[in-house]
């Protein structure tokens, strides 16, 4: 039973941020000075951080359970979303399972409605987060190879170094660069970088003869036979070869025989990798992982049309004048196209589909493609406003970094 007196708000004093962190700090799965630590130097100091983005229920003025939101601003194509990100969630132990969790949850959703998000994205545990709306929409993408085979690839002149400050804003256009087709992923800034600098020491830097800066990788401490990279990035395809060749030289040098590279098969290296002896792995969850909810959905399809108008203006398939009806959770949002312009008026128009929030929020990740949709549902729409659909809901690789995690 849900206990009376419970107040949930945002902090508002530094003792109550204090405690939060001491709260949060001592449920999470780590050690708890490691998890603090993160807590007071990265999480209090990360971009667009506040002490109001810690949401608490207090019990008789006593802090019982809290979580924390980021803010961050999220790709999906050319579109730019705000994205809530849900992390932290902790319930003191004799408060568990009276339903305190579901209402701070339900309470930062309707703060991220009253301060304009477009989005909430979480990586949850199993059957818990979806009553709430979350729909999974990140799976988990792994390149695997071996040792022998990496160093049998013939790359450009090279040296590795250590990554060092001065590298970031180079490194930031990298990763920008590259993840141009990764749906979801989050938009570094300098301060991104800077906050979790302690987290970068480890990373190496790829280089030419003369110094210029080929690409990066971000190798995890390697305890096994296989050595993990939670992240990578170069500038083509020869600096893609020097930055592979450099991760194999340091398997070699950790006598690791095995290599595996956390990257969505939309990345540059993967897509090299694709012509070498490796798999790829694509890890699907339900209900559980990395998940999303839409928070504005007339807001979000408003941000969509530069990226709509863009794919459409790709596909020569399209109709010039078209129109389809998305009623979310009952209500209608009527998309029309005509001569290369997107327009979106709250009104039922023609050939309608419907869908809940989930649907919605697994179309616009492309975690999921619209036949999914059509199919299970056996929509009469024309062949026309098929294609329109297919047109703006392509399939994607969803994926957000290790690095960027909350």
């Amino acid at each position: 039973m849900f206990p009376e007196n419970i107040e949930i708000r945002g902090t508002k004093t530094q003792r109550e941020v204090d405690e939060s962190i001491q709260l949060m700090a001592s449920i999470s799965r780590q050690d708890f000075f490691v998890a603090s630590d993160w807590l007071v130097n990265i999480g209090a100091k990360y971009p667009n951080f506040q002490n109001e983005h810690i949401r608490i229920a207090l019990y008789n003025g006593k802090i019982i359970a809290a979580l924390r939101i980021t803010t961050d601003i999220i790709r999906l194509g050319e579109a730019r979303l705000k994205m809530g990100g849900i992390g932290w969630v902790s319930t003191a132990g004799h408060f568990r399972n009276k339903g305190i969790a579901s209402k701070l949850i339900q309470n930062a959703v309707q703060y991220m409605k009253t301060n304009a998000y477009h989005v909430s994205m979480l990586f949850g545990i199993p059957n818990f987060y979806h009553r709430f709306g979350f729909a999974t929409t990140l799976p988990e993408y792994y390149v695997n190879i071996t040792t022998k085979e990496v160093l049998g690839i013939q790359p450009i002149p090279h040296k590795v170094r250590k990554i060092k400050p001065g590298d970031i804003p180079l490194l930031r256009k990298i990763h920008n660069d590259n993840d141009e087709d990764i749906a979801c992923s989050l938009i570094r800034t300098q301060a991104h970088f800077a906050v979790k600098w302690k987290e970068w020491e480890n990373g190496r830097t790829v280089m030419d003869m003369n110094g210029k800066i080929l690409g990066y990788f971000l190798p995890r401490n390697n305890n096994s036979d296989t050595l993990f990279i939670q992240e990578i990035g170069s500038t083509d395809i020869e600096s893609s070869k020097a930055v592979l060749y450099a991760i194999g030289k340091l398997a070699e040098k950790e006598k690791a025989g095995k290599i595996q590279i956390a990257s969505p098969p939309c990345h540059p290296l993967s897509r090299l990798l694709i012509r070498h002896y490796s798999i790829q792995e694509i890890h699907y969850k339900r209900n559980e992982g990395g998940m999303m909810a839409i928070v504005n959905e007339e807001e979000t399809l408003e941000c969509m049309i530069p990226e709509w108008e863009k794919q459409i203006q790709q596909k020569t398939f399209v109709q010039q004048d078209d129109e389809i009806t998305l009623i979310i959770s009952g209500e209608p949002y009527c998309i029309h196209y005509r001569k290369g312009t997107i327009s979106i008026i709250k009104k039922l128009g023609r050939n309608k589909v419907s869908m809940d929030k989930v649907d919605l929020a697994q179309l616009l990740t492309g975690y999921i493609y619209v036949t999914d949709i059509l199919d299970k549902k056996r929509f009469s729409i024309s062949s026309d406003a098929r294609n329109f659909l297919s047109a703006i809901f392509p399939k994607r690789f969803p994926y957000v970094w290790q690095m960027d995690r909350f």
